[in-house]
């Protein structure tokens, strides 16, 4: 399916790399030196929106006198031209230093990336909850339709029939994430069910017995 993702809710986007974003400022505050690699570094920026260049760029690979140890410097500098000529990004002089700013064009290209790596988190625990994924999508979307239901056999739900998916762990943003990229959110419904009559048949399934 050609991904047409001229609709995705902008927001809703930037909060699904929240949590690359979060990690990227936790591994930011230590000691690192390897540079972000390319899909990386697209979908950190998307969790940010804007952010300075700099922070983009490790610790010791701006220490005075060091900066030409790194070869892939020059290789990660013509990265952010190459993108900003592709207009996924751009890159605004402040007198703070280069700021760069995802662009629609940027969102969409790192929303395909997370999609090569999209999965649920299994905690450590299971809270004996059931989340349903239920869509009822016309018969004129059956490509995205399909794209949808596709991804969440990927991901391991149970299909109880043709639009009623089950999953025992906590996986909204996933769901918004497949709903943002499938554009057919407004015909998805997520719930969280203490009980499914086929709960013993799903513990099987889930391993969870």
């Amino acid at each position: 399916m050609d991904l047409n993702l001229d609709r995705v809710d902008w927001q809703k986007a930037k909060e699904i790399f929240a949590p690359e974003k979060e990690s990227f400022i936790k591994r930011a505050k230590g000691v690192w030196e390897r540079y972000p690699m390319a899909e990386e570094a697209l979908r950190v920026v998307a969790g940010f929106g804007a952010v300075s260049l700099m922070l983009m760029i490790p610790p010791l690979a701006i220490t005075v006198g060091r900066i030409a140890k790194y070869k892939d410097a020059a290789r990660y500098k013509k990265m952010w031209k190459r993108w900003e000529e592709q207009k996924l990004v751009t890159i605004k002089e402040t007198p703070e230093g280069p700021v760069v700013e995802i662009t629609q064009a940027g969102i969409k290209r790192a929303l395909k990336y997370k999609l090569s790596e999209l999965k649920v988190k299994k905690p450590d625990q299971w809270d004996k909850k059931w989340r349903v994924v239920i869509f009822d999508v016309p018969e004129t979307k059956k490509s995205k339709r399909n794209y949808f239901r596709d991804n969440l056999k990927a991901l391991g739900f149970y299909q109880l029939n043709k639009s009623v998916f089950i999953f025992p762990y906590s996986c909204f943003n996933e769901i918004e994430y497949l709903r943002q990229i499938s554009g057919i959110g407004d015909e998805v419904t997520y719930l969280t069910a203490d009980s499914v009559e086929t709960s013993s048949n799903l513990k099987t399934y889930f391993g969870l017995v």
